[in-house]
């Protein structure tokens, strides 16, 4: 799918926030994965403060660019809020745990995402 076809609203955004983040596909829907490891990209990773006035314009827009690089790396994108901070990356799904782990390491990341048992592996 072209990425300049499909936008984010700001009620996804809104519930994106209360929800505590998301992860995305490419065509910016809820991803239902379940297994697998999720290791963020080096160098794909920013912060946006949701304190400031036109915080959920600036989401809306880094989304929007994500999505056109997750199209790109067929990778996902991450968003996860904490301490009124929204955390934007792009990460792929590795099957392989040692994979995963490598991959993280590689890409300078202090932990993957297990999506199977709900919980980070400090790396």
């Amino acid at each position: 799918m072209n990425a300049t076809s499909i936008s984010i609203t700001s009620k996804t955004i809104e519930l994106i926030i209360v929800n505590g983040g998301a992860t995305l596909t490419q065509d910016l829907e809820n991803a239902t994965l379940t297994s697998g490891y999720m290791v963020s990209m080096e160098e794909y990773e920013t912060t946006i403060d949701l304190s400031v006035e036109n915080a959920n314009d600036l989401l809306i827009e880094t989304i929007q660019n994500y999505q056109i690089l997750a199209e790109k790396y067929e990778a996902f994108i991450g968003v996860w809020i904490d301490e009124n901070i929204a955390y934007v990356d792009l990460s792929k799904n590795y099957k392989d745990r040692l994979t995963a782990i490598k991959i993280g390491k590689l890409n300078n990341q202090l932990a993957i995402y297990d999506l199977k048992n709900k919980s980070s592996i400090r790396l």
